[in-house]
C-alpha cells in the first residue's frame, strides 16, 4: 500500500456503526445518587436538635463548676475562720461541717479537697490545745495575783518590783517586735510564723521569759532553749508588717502587747478587727 493510500485512510476514516443495543446497556449501567432532603423540609424539633443538645452539656457543665466551686470555697472560709480563732484564741469549738464530694471532680480538685480537710482538722487540734493552754495561762494568771497580793503585805517595796518586772516585761516585747520587723524584711514583708524562726534576729532566747514569770527558768543559749521556756502569746503569724496596730506578741501575765510597728504597750484596751487583735481607739 502506498504512501498516498494510508495518508488518505488517516485523513478520511470509515464510519463505525455502534452495535444497536449500546445505547440500552448503557442505560441500565447507569445508578444515578439518591435525592437529599433539604433541611428546610425537616421539622421544627430536628433542625434545633443539634443546637439545643450542645447548649444542654455547656449548662451542665457550667452547673457542675458552680457546685465544685462552692464546696472549695465554704473549705476555705473554714479553714480561715480556724486560723483566725488559733490565732486569737477565741472560741473553743467550731460545729463541725461534713462536705460530699460532688461527682465529676478532677483528681487534683480532689486532692485539695482532701488536704483542706486534713488542715481544718489539724487547726481544730491546735485550737483544742490552744484553749487548754489558755486555762493553764489564765490559772497561772491567778496564782500570781494572789502571790502579789500577799506580798504587798508583807514587802512595802512589792508594787514598784512589780512595776519594774511589768517595765521589763514591755522592753522584751518591744525587742521581739523588733526582731519580727528585721525578719519580715526579708521575706517579702510577713511576719515569721512563730517565735523560733527569728531567733536569728533575736540573739537569745532569755527575752522570750516575762520576769514576773517564776514557773519558767530562761535559757541562755539556743541550744539549751525549750518551746516550754516561753511565756508570751505570738499572734503575728501570716501577717503582714505593714498593719502597723495589729497585735504580735502578748504577756499573759501583765497584759502588755507588742505590736507591728515595734513598740510595746501596757494597759492597754484592745479590740478584734478582721480576726485580728488590735489597739483599741475611741471612736470620735
Amino acid at each position: 500500500m502506498s504512501t498516498q493510500k494510508l495518508e488518505h485512510i488517516l485523513r478520511n476514516p470509515p464510519a463505525v456503526k455502534p452495535p444497536a443495543d449500546l445505547l440500552a446497556d448503557l442505560q441500565r449501567q447507569m445508578v444515578l445518587p439518591k435525592s437529599v432532603t433539604s433541611r428546610a423540609t425537616l421539622p421544627f424539633w430536628k433542625q434545633w436538635m443539634p443546637a439545643l443538645s450542645f447548649g444542654v452539656l455547656v449548662l451542665g457543665c457550667i452547673v457542675a463548676l458552680g457546685v465544685q466551686t462552692s464546696e472549695l470555697i465554704q473549705l476555705k472560709r473554714e479553714n480561715r475562720t480556724l486560723q483566725e480563732q488559733v490565732a486569737t484564741k477565741g472560741v473553743t469549738s467550731e460545729p463541725q461541717t461534713t462536705f460530699a464530694t460532688a461527682p465529676g471532680l478532677s483528681a487534683a480538685e480532689q486532692e485539695e479537697i482532701v488536704n483542706l480537710r486534713a488542715e481544718v482538722e489539724q487547726l481544730r487540734q491546735q485550737l483544742q490545745l490552744a484553749d487548754q493552754l489558755r486555762a493553764e495561762q489564765e490559772q497561772l494568771r491567778q496564782q500570781l495575783l494572789a502571790a502579789k497580793e500577799r506580798l504587798r503585805d508583807e514587802d512595802p517595796f512589792a508594787a514598784y518590783k512589780e512595776k519594774a518586772e511589768s517595765i521589763a516585761c514591755a522592753n522584751n516585747l518591744k525587742q521581739i517586735g523588733l526582731a519580727a520587723r528585721l525578719w519580715a524584711h526579708e521575706h517579702n514583708w510577713q511576719l515569721p510564723p512563730d517565735l523560733v524562726s527569728m531567733r536569728k534576729e533575736l540573739n537569745t532566747p532569755k527575752i522570750l521569759v516575762c520576769p514576773a514569770d517564776r514557773a519558767r527558768t530562761a535559757a541562755l543559749t539556743w541550744e539549751e532553749w525549750t518551746p516550754a521556756q516561753v511565756t508570751y502569746e505570738y499572734l503575728g503569724a501570716e501577717n503582714s508588717e505593714k498593719d502597723w496596730e495589729a497585735v504580735v506578741t502578748r504577756c499573759p501575765i501583765h497584759g502588755n502587747v507588742g505590736v507591728n510597728d515595734g513598740s510595746a504597750h501596757m494597759n492597754r484596751k484592745l479590740m478584734m478587727e478582721n480576726g485580728r487583735l488590735k489597739l483599741f481607739h475611741a471612736k470620735p
